[in-house]
């Protein structure tokens, strides 16, 4: 799992320093040459490099003692930037965009990356041989993002994939990595029992005819980047209403 959060951090640091050309690589604030501000939400995020000439706060949704929506709640606001990195997984849908919005400054931006729904398809595949329960999140697709954050009033929103595949040589170095990253079941309609053993051995037996005998077990990882604007000015912070179908 460390190398696929460093290959995405890079790809963010990437993605935010080719949005800084864009806009002329303008040091400080536009106001008054302040410095300027990025909340960063990141599980650690030490050694994120968004450049000179920013003050860059650190939050990590899974350390909020409150609600999953705590660090956008408890941030100040008056925000340059906004980046995150695999934290809108702990962050209340489809509520976190228009909190994002609300501690942007006009004309502020929103980077992140996220995962979508081929995430851990294996994983998912495999369960299905099992039982009934869900076990995977059914991660969101990147065009219901794309459309939240159009609907919340964000400006030129872009939003794209990624398909990253990881190999384990055994599956419990996946599970200490998802542990490790706090991905955990969480769903309301997951079983609340044990899993017993004859059917994790069920589950089991179909992920090894997936991967075959003697291979790794090779993970897929759809990685979701995306890209927001704030409008230039709170008066021109416009909602769109989303369609409503006649019953």
């Amino acid at each position: 799992m460390d190398y696929l959060l460093t290959g995405i951090r890079r790809e963010l640091e990437a993605r935010w320093a080719a949005a800084e050309v864009a806009r002329g690589g303008r040091q400080g604030n536009d106001q008054g040459g302040a410095q300027r501000r990025v909340l960063l939400l990141d599980r650690n995020g030490s050694d994120f490099c968004l450049g000179d000439g920013l003050e860059v706060r650190r939050v990590c949704a899974l350390d909020a003692a409150a609600a999953a929506q705590a660090p956008l709640a408890a941030a100040a606001g008056g925000f340059d930037g906004v980046v995150i990195c695999l934290q809108a997984a702990w962050l209340e849908w489809p509520a976190w965009p228009a909190e994002v919005l609300g501690v942007l400054r006009p004309g502020g931006r929103l980077l992140f990356c996220t995962f979508g729904p081929d995430t851990l398809q294996q994983l998912r595949q495999a369960w299905r041989q099992a039982d009934d329960a869900p076990h995977v999140h059914p991660f969101l697709d990147m065009h219901l993002i794309g459309d939240q954050l159009l609907r919340c009033g964000f400006t030129d929103p872009i939003v794209d994939a990624d398909w990253v595949t990881v190999q384990y040589p055994q599956e419990a170095a996946l599970y200490a990595d998802l542990r490790a990253e706090g991905f955990t079941n969480i769903l309301a309609a997951r079983r609340k029992t044990l899993t017993g053993k004859a059917r994790f051995r069920r589950y089991q037996e179909a992920l090894n005819e997936l991967r075959g005998p003697g291979r790794p077990l090779a993970v897929t990882f759809e990685l979701i980047y995306g890209v927001a604007g704030a409008p230039p000015s709170r008066a021109g912070r416009i909602q769109v209403a989303p369609p409503r179908i006649p019953a």
